[in-house]
């Protein structure tokens, strides 16, 4: 097991890894399927990933991206403190292996080392097992948006969620 930034380098493998997370778990996203497989989506990944407002680690498990999480720094003066942890996922046969905690603890070090005060995200609220792992971690709700997403007639709310660091 490797955990690392992904860099540019990595734009194809994160995008096809990408499209598995929004086969898998479509609920758990903003973009779409369709929104990820265009040409422009690859060029918006490789300008994330080339990006100094945002870091995106991946685990590698024999090669192959296992789990992966970005996290998306403010840069607005007001805002700077703040930082945005998304688009984790991990796969389903790297699950119950402690993936997910190793990826939010690389971040929160990140996020630390960047001088932030709190990261926040936003979980979708059936996701319990989700919602509990990130209490696990210190992660807090502090308020649900109703209809926070809504893709082909059907809607998510989401729990927002912080950890002062």
């Amino acid at each position: 097991m490797e955990i690392r930034t992904l860099t540019v380098k990595d734009a194809e493998i994160y995008r096809d890894y990408r499209l598995e997370a929004l086969e898998q778990s479509p609920e758990a996203f903003a973009s779409t399927y369709e929104e990820t497989v265009s040409d422009t989506a690859l060029e918006n990944i490789r300008a994330n990933l080339n990006s100094d407002d945002s870091v995106t680690l991946g685990i590698f498990q024999e090669g192959e991206l296992a789990a992966s999480a970005a996290l998306r720094f403010y840069t607005l003066e007001k805002l700077k403190h703040k930082a945005h942890l998304l688009a984790m996922y991990v796969s389903p046969q790297a699950r119950n292996k402690g993936y997910g905690r190793k990826l939010v603890e690389a971040a929160l070090e990140i996020a630390k080392e960047r001088q932030v005060e709190q990261v926040q995200l936003a979980v979708v609220t059936r996701n319990k097992p989700a919602i509990s792992f990130y209490e696990s971690l210190g992660f807090i709700t502090y308020g649900v948006e109703k209809r926070a997403l809504k893709y082909k007639d059907k809607y998510w709310d989401e729990n927002h969620m912080v950890l002062f660091l």
